[in-house]
């Protein structure tokens, strides 16, 4: 049975709450004297997301919870071959905070492993030369196999379900930390307008500010850093 890897994170990029940045081009047109100044700040975007101890913590916790999702998933199927109820007995048993009856639990496992082996053999029998017992164990174990299939099925959904749910939770938490530090990075310098560094402008095209504005990034992830308690990611 092939699952998708919940382990594997890969972190999206986080949605910013950005001004209008209409207007900005390469050459800034001229002013009178009694224009008012625009002062722009520039952020480069990815470099907040590496440098931030936000980030890291929140794929550290979600990397973990996917590990311990894949941990439940791949023990679960340790029990495929068993009948239902012996099947229910080990689910219930390896889904305990604390495993009931260690020496149970492997005893139900060689039990799964060698039912699976008889049902290989079995099938590897042609059907013309199988006995009526033979057909009768052969689809019964099928049967056994197929129940728990499904009942790891329904347990792969629900991981997957949580797992999400708690990646976004935190992705929205950080977005807003980030958010929240440009905000406030931005007011204290007097900024009318914050643009990222490459800003897309279209498929596959970026307009790179390569002059001018003042860079915030620095001091957004000194902000952030400085600010941030492993304990801030668990806010709903």
């Amino acid at each position: 049975m092939v699952r998708p890897c919940l382990a594997g994170l890969v972190l999206a990029t986080l949605v910013m709450l950005l001004l209008p940045v209409t207007g900005i081009c390469a050459k800034a047109p001229a002013k009178s004297d009694s224009s008012p100044v625009m002062a722009i700040g520039v952020i480069d975007f990815l470099a907040v997301q590496e440098e931030y101890r936000g980030v890291e913590e929140m794929v550290t916790r979600v990397n973990a919870l996917g590990s311990s999702f894949q941990s439940i998933l791949s023990e679960l199927e340790l029990g495929l071959g068993l009948p239902e109820a012996d099947f229910k007995d080990y689910v219930d048993r390896t889904g305990a905070a604390v495993k009931v009856d260690e020496a149970r639990i492997k005893e139900l496992q060689e039990t799964a492993r060698k039912n699976i082996e008889e049902l290989q053999t079995l099938k590897n029998i042609e059907e013309a030369k199988q006995t009526d017992e033979q057909k009768a164990r052969s689809a019964q174990l099928e049967k056994d196999y197929n129940a728990a299939v499904a009942v790891i099925q329904q347990k792969e959904k629900s991981c997957i379900d949580q797992f999400s749910a708690e990646r976004d939770r935190c992705r929205q938490v950080v977005d807003d930390m980030i958010n929240k530090a440009i905000e406030k990075v931005a007011a204290d310098k007097k900024l009318s307008l914050v643009v990222l560094k490459d800003f897309p402008v279209g498929r596959d095209q970026k307009l790179q500010i390569v002059w001018g504005g003042t860079d915030i990034t620095a001091d957004v992830v000194k902000y952030l850093n400085e600010s941030f308690k492993p304990e801030m990611l668990d806010k709903k």
